[in-house]
C-alpha cells in the first residue's frame, strides 16, 4: 500500500487549508496508508473529524510560533517588546537552528517507507527534505504565490516533484511566469467535505457569514451591508462566525451604527454544517481567496451566496447566477439590492437553493478523489 505523509501547518483550530487537507487525507486513507503531520504541537482535542484509518503525528513546534502574526500585533499594541523579542527568538530557533533536524526527520520517513510527502503550507514547504518524493499543494491564488513573503520560500526551498494547484487559472498564471515547472504542475479543485443535501426550507431571512474576522475576509463590509439592509427596513438576521482578529473594530461599528439587533457575532463554529442548514444564504465579502471552500459548502447544502468578485477563479469554479450572485463593484448598496431580491420572493429563493445544490455536483468527493488518485499513481 502506498505510504503518504500529509503535512499541514497546525491542527489546533479551524483553518481552510487544514480543513481541505484533512478531509482529503481522511478519504484517501481508506485506500492508502496516510499519516497526517501537524507542523506545530497538537494541544488538546483537534477540532476536525479524523477517520480511524488516518494516523496523526506532530513535528512538535510550539503552538505560539505558528501564531506569530497575531501575537506580533498583540505585543506591539501593548508595548510588550520583551515578549516580542522572545517570540522572534523562538521562531528563529525552530525555523533556522532546528530546521536541518526537522528536514532530516522527514527525509528518513520518506526514504524508509518509499513514501510521498504532500506539503500544504509555507512552513511545510520550508521543511521539505532534499531527498525523497515531495508534492507542494498550493492553496492560494497567483498574487499570493508571488507575494514578497512567500516567493523567497518557493525560490529557496527544494523543488517539488509535483505542484498541485487548486484551479486551472492559478496553474496557468504561475506557469506562464515560471515555465520550468509547467511539466510537473497539476490542478485539482477542492472537494466539498459535506454530503450534498437538497433542502429548500425557509429560515426567516437568516444570512450566514463564516470566515476569520480579518482584513482578507473584510467583515466590516458585511456589517456595512447589514446597515444598508436595516436602513431599508428589510427584516433579516446576520449570523457571523469566525476567529475574532478584528472583533474590536466590528463591535465598535455595530455600536456606532446601532445594528446590534440584527447581528450575532460568534467565534469559530465546529458545526458550521448545521448553521448553514439553519440559514437561507451565505454572505461573502473577501478581498481575495485561493478557492473559497465555504462557498462550495454552502452550495452543497442548497444555500446560494452573494459574494464579492475576489478573483478570476470564481468564474472557473462557480456559476454566477446559479451557484450564487457575484457583486463586481463591492458596494454595500449593490449587495443589499441583490439580497433583497433573493430573499423577498420565497419561490425565487427556493429555486435558487435548488440551483445551488445542482451546481455543487462537480465538487463532490466522487468527482475529486479519483483525480487525486491519478496524481498519486
Amino acid at each position: 500500500m502506498k505510504k503518504i505523509y500529509w503535512q499541514v501547518q497546525q491542527a489546533n483550530r479551524i483553518g481552510g487549508a487544514e480543513m481541505v487537507s484533512i478531509d482529503l487525507a481522511n478519504h484517501l486513507s481508506k485506500e492508502y496508508d496516510v499519516t497526517l503531520i501537524s507542523t506545530t504541537e497538537i494541544v488538546g482535542e483537534m477540532p476536525y473529524h479524523i477517520e480511524p484509518t488516518l494516523k496523526v503525528m506532530s513535528m512538535g513546534i510550539p503552538k505560539r510560533v505558528e501564531r506569530v502574526d497575531v501575537l506580533t500585533k498583540k505585543y506591539l499594541k501593548h508595548f510588550r517588546l520583551i515578549s516580542l523579542l522572545c517570540l522572534y527568538l523562538q521562531v528563529f530557533f525552530h525555523y533556522v537552528i532546528k530546521m536541518p533536524i526537522y528536514k532530516k526527520r522527514l527525509q528518513n520517513l520518506l526514504i524508509k517507507d518509499d513514501a510521498t510527502l504532500i506539503c500544504s503550507a509555507v512552513d511545510s514547504y520550508m521543511m521539505a527534505p532534499r531527498k525523497g518524493r515531495v508534492f507542494f499543494h498550493f492553496h492560494f491564488d497567483t498574487p499570493t504565490y508571488f507575494r514578497g513573503d512567500n516567493y523567497p520560500v518557493f525560490k529557496f526551498s527544494r523543488k517539488p516533484d509535483k505542484w498541485i494547484f487548486l484551479t486551472k487559472v492559478t496553474m496557468d498564471e504561475v506557469t506562464a511566469k515560471l515555465p520550468k515547472i509547467k511539466d510537473k504542475s497539476y490542478f485539482v479543485h477542492n472537494p466539498v467535505r459535506f454530503e450534498r443535501v437538497l433542502d429548500t426550507t425557509y429560515h426567516n431571512n437568516t444570512i450566514l457569514f463564516a470566515g476569520r474576522f480579518n482584513t482578507q475576509k473584510n467583515p466590516l463590509l458585511a456589517l456595512r451591508v447589514a446597515k444598508e439592509l436595516k436602513d431599508r427596513k428589510f427584516p433579516f438576521k446576520l449570523k457571523m462566525f469566525g476567529d475574532p482578529v478584528m472583533k474590536k473594530e466590528m463591535d465598535k461599528y455595530i455600536l456606532d451604527n446601532d445594528i446590534s439587533d440584527v447581528i450575532e457575532l460568534h467565534g469559530p463554529s465546529n458545526n458550521i454544517h448545521d448553521e448553514m442548514l439553519n440559514s437561507d444564504m451565505l454572505l461573502l465579502t473577501s478581498g481575495y481567496e485561493g478557492f473559497c471552500l465555504v462557498m462550495a459548502e454552502a452550495n452543497a447544502l442548497s444555500r446560494p451566496w452573494v459574494s464579492t468578485f475576489w478573483g478570476d477563479i470564481i468564474d472557473e469554479v462557480f456559476i454566477d447566477g446559479k451557484s450564487g450572485i457575484v457583486i463586481r463593484d463591492n458596494e454595500a448598496k449593490t449587495f443589499a439590492d441583490e439580497i433583497i431580491k433573493l430573499l423577498s420572493d420565497k419561490e425565487k429563493l427556493k429555486e435558487a437553493k435548488r440551483q445551488a445544490y445542482e451546481a455543487s455536483a462537480s465538487l463532490s468527493h466522487e468527482v475529486i478523489i479519483p483525480k487525486w488518485k491519478k496524481i498519486l499513481e
